[in-house]
């Protein structure tokens, strides 16, 4: 009985985690947008594609259209340094070279985008070259 009602609490626990997962994904949808080249996220190589973007409770996930690239990463919050909003839904890359790296990620109507933690292999260029950002609009909002 003991083992029955355990599963039962885990049970509910996790329907509970699914519709919350499954409420804050429909609330914000995922955002598309082309990289036109490969790109690192935190310890990941992605290729250069179409992906979708979802920003979620501090965690960004990150899929190519067909589904075979995927990251989810941890994001600290970030502000524009007037405090508006942001006008135009973005995502925005440091480069070194020729080495991108995710950055920020920037929904439109929103005061505070998120930014990526930079990677050691990040930290390392940028003590070596000199970085610039590259922005690539996002395209569009889908309800997937």
């Amino acid at each position: 009985m003991n083992g029955l009602l355990k599963g039962v609490v885990f049970g509910a626990v996790l329907v509970t985690l699914g519709a919350g997962s499954a409420k804050a994904q429909q609330s914000s949808g995922w955002l598309e947008f082309k990289a036109p080249f490969e790109f690192n996220v935190e310890q990941q190589k992605l290729p250069a594609g179409e992906y979708r973007i979802l920003v979620q409770d501090g965690w960004v996930q990150i899929q190519s259209r067909k589904g075979e690239s995927k990251a989810h990463i941890l994001t600290l919050p970030v502000r524009r340094k007037n405090g508006s909003q942001t006008e135009v839904a973005q995502v925005v890359f440091h480069t070194y070279g020729t080495r991108y790296f995710l950055s920020e990620v920037w929904v439109a109507g929103k005061q505070a985008g998120r930014q990526a933690l930079e990677s050691k292999e990040e930290q390392s260029l940028a003590k070596e070259k000199k970085m610039l950002a590259v922005v690539t609009p996002i395209r569009s909002m889908s309800g997937k």
